[in-house]
């Protein structure tokens, strides 16, 4: 009977031996190449991590349509679909609103300007002072216990 197999055998032992005779006889050495495990080779689908040209972001210079005390329509956050009157814009970009708050219950409030519409609709700020800034809206620092604790005592030297 036929074994399909045999014929690889021998094929393997014929190029084992035709292998040690020209490395016997000097022939070219077989050379491996060599992987270390710290070698990295990245895939050719993996995209590419997105790195900026500079360390912060450059703020929005605006847009022509929106300027102190026009109207705009929010389109996003709690306050959807209002309109609100624009104080000011902002260093970071941002736009500061409010409803006025008596009007409609809008507060006084940062918005992007990518998320609002802005109407033909211009309100005269004719005495209205805007003194609000970023750091106007930058929370409160929150005390740890012990932190209370040394305020607290330090406070009571003074007094002494």
């Amino acid at each position: 009977m036929f074994n399909p197999d045999s014929h690889l055998k021998t094929l393997q032992s014929h190029i084992s031996v035709f292998i040690s005779l020209i490395q016997a006889y000097g022939g070219a050495e077989k050379r491996r190449l060599r992987n270390n495990q710290n070698t990295f080779y990245p895939a050719d689908d993996q995209g590419k991590l997105f790195q900026r040209k500079r360390n912060t972001p450059k703020p929005s210079t605006g847009r022509k349509s929106i300027e102190a005390g026009s109207v705009v329509i929010l389109l996003s956050g709690r306050h959807r679909g209002r309109r609100v009157v624009v104080l000011k814009s902002l260093s970071s970009g941002n736009l500061l609103v409010t409803g006025p708050y008596a009007v409609n219950g809008v507060p006084l409030k940062r918005v992007n300007p990518a998320y609002v519409i802005s109407t033909s609709t211009k309100v005269p700020l004719d005495g209205v002072s805007v003194n609000v800034d970023d750091a106007f809206f930058k929370k409160a620092r929150t005390w740890t216990q012990g932190q209370l604790k040394n305020a607290s005592e330090q406070r009571l030297k003074r007094v002494e």
